[in-house]
């Protein structure tokens, strides 16, 4: 069902996104609402309260969240202190409203990658966290996370893949960590660390759980990346292979009364109430890799099928409306309002086709030799044709059957592909071979020289039926973005301009003869419009003159009634933006704490018709302008 919005002044509403994506991290914390529920993707961090499986909850990307969440942990107090951490591929972060705001917290000098984190048992009274690494073995904090020094002595392996606390922490002082060797143990909190006597050529180990039967007696787990589950009945002497049907233990998961052990693995998750005796499958599913439960709630991780949720280990179901994919462009089939086909793509996430105007997409990966997809371009007679281009590490790929096979007419990687309003020309900009053009739908190509040659990347591309270029080039040292058009041998700079990191540039054009529409280039806040004839003057303006806000400007596009009234929109990822002049801007749409990444109109756009973005995790939306 779509999804309505009214956080703005026109009302949008979600059409429809590609399901599923990958969960790097899972946590649930108990609040006076109920379960809070929050889940780490490539695209941010999400949260929902009150949550019940089946239901179509409401998701919440938490915008001040760190990016790059690879371990996610609650306070064990989350209802009284509200405290969240984060470990990612750059440090520790912390929240003590629930994610809301965070803090990045005082590390050691470390660049590593937080693979894993644990509260302790004791930790209202003793306030410390633990952190395993990738690079520099274990982290420790004794102020609730804001304060991180490192405690490896002895720890011979850097990489701590997985930890574990004995539950009697407060007078044992014992925690376990899994590495990519071997299972190490500290019996003094962390401050020095010991190799426990682990099967050789078994590591490295994933996951680590600890049952405690009395004060020095305790059985261990150790799940592996391929030699499936390991147990140890006296502390880590001796160990025995345990029976199960996989191989790969990402997470052993213990419920609170430590009756039912939990394994996330290869082939789905098991579980065991007699300590690892017998196993029964509770989810048949490939590449669980991520686990969380509370009492009566238990969420998963599949591979790139995102979360999926279960009351009591039964009645397993996916989450609903939550996009957590890593698209970050849309097309649109020029005929869209009639045949509803669009397409979304990404440089991890590959090509994604909808056919009934966005309500369900379905991957057109199958015939990709990769999912790195830079660009992607519809003929202008798409509809009859079903032809498009892919600009792609891999090369320049061709599909003349709406994305089901493609030919790869370039091998070098390519960053931008563009046609001709007659769909008849094809130019193209690669790492390696500069600019290339085709008259005959890429069978022959030929080489546009130009100052980019010399090194550089091309940001904006474009081609008309004359054989006329529109091109924004970023210099080799990164620093100065120019605009150039021109023919072949040709070419006059237009404009110059210092740029600011990530740049970005996108064209319109309005209709009329090439040779004397003006037309429009925008980068950062800034839309320019220039002459298209020789010599021709520019001039640019601002979407926030006051100085209020520098937005940079993600989509730049337009319309023109049949009078050849004008109206450009330039597209924020909080905000649209509209001028009928290309001077003067008005903000006429607010995305609220959504992102926009993309905004198109079809050329059969009318008024009533509204215009379509793609949000930040792959939603496809609509809104009135």
């Amino acid at each position: 069902m779509p999804v309505k919005h009214n956080r703005s002044a026109q009302p949008w509403t979600v059409l429809g996104g590609p399901q599923g994506g990958t969960i790097s991290a899972l946590a649930i914390g108990q609040d006076t609402a109920g379960d809070c529920i929050f889940i780490a993707c490539p695209v941010g961090l999400y949260r929902s309260t009150g949550v019940e499986p089946g239901s179509a909850q409401a998701w919440e990307r938490l915008p001040n969240a760190p990016l790059g969440i690879m371990a996610l942990v609650v306070s064990p107090a989350f209802a009284e202190d509200h405290t969240v951490i984060a470990g990612t591929h750059t440090g520790i972060y912390f929240s003590e409203n629930g994610g809301n705001t965070w803090r990045a917290a005082r590390m050691p000098p470390s660049t590593s990658m937080i693979l894993s984190l644990c509260f302790s048992p004791n930790y209202l009274a003793d306030g410390m966290v633990i952190a395993g690494t990738l690079e520099d073995g274990v982290f420790m904090s004794d102020c609730r996370g804001e304060r991180w020094l490192s405690q490896g002595f002895g720890l011979l392996d850097p990489t701590a893949y997985c930890l574990a606390i004995s539950p009697n922490f407060a007078r044992d002082n014992l925690i376990f960590t899994g590495t990519g060797s071997d299972i190490y143990y500290s019996y003094n909190a962390g401050r020095a660390w010991r190799r426990l006597d682990f099967p050789d050529d078994t590591a490295p180990v994933l996951s680590i759980a600890l049952i405690l039967k009395s004060a020095e007696d305790y059985t261990l787990f150790a799940g592996t990346e391929t030699h499936g589950l390991f147990r140890s009945r006296d502390q880590g002497q001796t160990w025995q292979a345990l029976e199960l049907p996989a191989a790969t233990i990402n997470v052993l998961s213990l419920s609170a009364d430590n009756t039912s052990l939990l394994a996330a693995t290869d082939t789905g998750i098991l579980e065991s109430k007699d300590q690892g005796e017998s196993w029964s499958e509770i989810l048949s599913m490939p590449d669980v890799i991520t686990l969380a439960r509370r009492e009566s709630i238990t969420l998963a991780g599949i591979g790139d099928q995102g979360a999926w949720m279960a009351a009591q280990l039964t009645g397993w179901q996916p989450v609903h409306n939550l996009s957590i994919r890593s698209l970050l462009g849309l097309a649109l089939s020029p005929h869209f309002e009639k045949d509803g086909a669009a397409f979304m793509y990404g440089p991890e996430e590959g090509i994604w086709k909808t056919e009934d105007g966005g309500q369900s997409w379905q991957d057109a990966n199958e015939g990709l030799p990769s999912l790195e997809i830079n660009s992607l371009s519809l003929s202008p007679t798409y509809s009859l044709d079903q032809t498009l281009m892919a600009a792609a590490n891999d090369g320049l790929l061709l599909s003349k059957d709406g994305g089901i096979e493609w030919t790869c007419l370039i091998q070098d990687t390519a960053h931008l592909a563009s046609f001709s309003p007659n769909g008849k020309l094809l130019a193209a900009a690669f790492q390696g071979a500069g600019i290339m053009i085709s008259d005959d739908l890429g069978q022959t190509w030929e080489a546009l020289p130009g100052p980019w040659d010399a090194g550089g990347r091309i940001l904006a591309l474009a081609i008309t039926n004359l054989h006329q270029y529109y091109i924004a080039h970023l210099d080799g040292l990164g620093m100065t973005m120019s605009l150039w058009q021109g023919k072949a041998g040709r070419f006059e700079k237009v404009l110059s301009q210092e740029t600011g990191d990530n740049p970005f540039v996108a064209f319109w054009f309005p209709a009329g003869p090439a040779t004397d529409r003006p037309w429009y280039a925008s980068m950062g806040s800034h839309v320019w419009r220039i002459s298209s004839r020789a010599g021709g003057a520019f001039s640019h303006s601002t979407l926030q003159p006051d100085g209020a806000g520098t937005e940079a400007i993600v989509a730049l596009t337009g319309m023109q009634d049949s009078d050849g009234q004008m109206t450009l929109m330039a597209c924020t990822a909080q905000h649209v933006y509209k001028s009928q002049d290309g001077r003067t801007w008005q903000a006429i749409h607010d995305f609220g704490s959504e992102r926009a990444l993309a905004l198109s109109l079809a050329p059969s756009y009318q008024a009533e018709r509204g215009a379509y973005a793609l949000l930040l995790g792959g939603a496809f939306c609509k809104f009135k302008l």
